[in-house]
């Protein structure tokens, strides 16, 4: 893996990009713990209006969390939670001998990918990564909105510079695909599948996604910002805002999930499945995507347009193409693009 930047530094672990923590990420982090907290202590804390105050717990409310308002006592949130930290991700990393890397950690942000992209054109941004508790503007594949509670589920990019160019690297979004799958198999969440392009499945219901964005030469280098979406725990707020079938880690586990341990998870192993994508290209990972495949031995069908191509996978090119045998016997070959590839069985 390539180094950082100023590799000379004393503590480059110590060293993190954050905006300024506003006024209700501070309150969100001492009502962390579960307890009520009075108006007076967090003012005091501070130093804020109580009416600046109201404000930051109503923008708090408005997010989707829950938080108890009583006379003489003060907040409360109806359950602790665990904010994303840049010293606890960097400690989990720290343990798996991962070089160091920058960290944007923020409390809201339009989307994170952009983010990204838009610091690439003052800087160089390699080995990047954007954490934030909540995206206004977030973005799955084909310019769907990606919908995702504030302060209780991830959403990530990570950016890597390529030698190589665009053409090249077509397998990307299913070898990232697999270091998820890996990322969460490594906390004990099995049964993971990978749907192709670019969704993560638990229980045949979808738990992530991927979006791969790039900018460069045709013949490198090449930036790539990968964004992750992984839902940890969407609560009963959205349930009416997602067209399709869902889930999230807490209701397939009944278990809470430690967002800071699962985000260095993320990042170690697709840190490494891009060192590896780099040398091999997407040939390592595909026996490993093909045994993750959900509609491994299923009937299925991809639409393109107002086309409809019923049939069976059969295999998986190293350029990130779907191969469909249809029911005539004639093989189609398929990349992502506008195409959607549903079950039919």
């Amino acid at each position: 893996m390539a180094d950082i930047a100023n590799p000379a530094s004393p503590s480059l672990w110590d060293i993190w990009y954050t905006l300024p923590m506003t006024t209700r990420a501070y309150i969100l982090n001492l009502l962390a713990d579960g307890q009520f907290h009075s108006g007076t202590e967090i003012g005091e804390s501070l130093g804020v209006s109580r009416a600046a105050i109201n404000k930051a717990i109503k923008v708090l409310q408005v997010s989707g969390l829950e938080i108890h308002c009583v006379t003489g006592k003060g907040y409360k949130l109806t359950s602790p939670l665990v904010p994303l930290s840049q010293e606890k991700i960097n400690q989990h990393l720290k343990k798996s001998h991962i070089k160091p890397v920058y960290i944007h950690l923020l409390d809201e942000v339009d989307s994170t990918n952009a983010y990204l992209l838009n610091l690439s054109q003052t800087k160089t941004v390699s080995r990047h990564v954007c954490l934030s508790e909540s995206q206004l503007q977030g973005r799955g594949r084909r310019g769907n909105s990606w919908v995702a509670p504030a302060y209780r589920n991830i959403l990530l990019s990570l950016s890597w510079q390529f030698q190589l160019g665009p053409a090249d690297l077509g397998g990307l979004s299913l070898a990232a695909g697999v270091a998820v799958a890996n990322a969460l198999l490594e906390l004990g969440v099995d049964d993971v599948k990978l749907k192709w392009p670019n969704d993560i499945l638990l229980a045949d219901k979808k738990i992530g996604g991927l979006l791969v964005e790039m900018q460069g030469e045709s013949t490198g280098p090449c930036l790539i910002v990968l964004g992750i979406g992984i839902n940890v725990d969407m609560g009963l707020a959205t349930k009416n805002e997602i067209n399709q079938p869902w889930t999230d880690l807490k209701n397939e586990t009944n278990s809470s999930f430690d967002r800071n341990q699962l985000a260095a998870s993320l990042i170690k192993h697709l840190l490494q499945a891009f060192a590896d994508f780099e040398q091999n290209g997407f040939e390592p990972f595909k026996k490993q995507w093909l045994s993750l495949h959900a509609y491994s031995d299923r009937s299925v069908k991809v639409i393109r347009g107002d086309q409809e191509y019923p049939g069976r996978i059969i295999n998986i090119g190293n350029n990130g193409a779907l191969y469909l045998l249809d029911e005539k016997g004639e093989e189609h070959c398929f990349v992502s693009g506008e195409v959607s590839l549903r079950s039919i069985s």
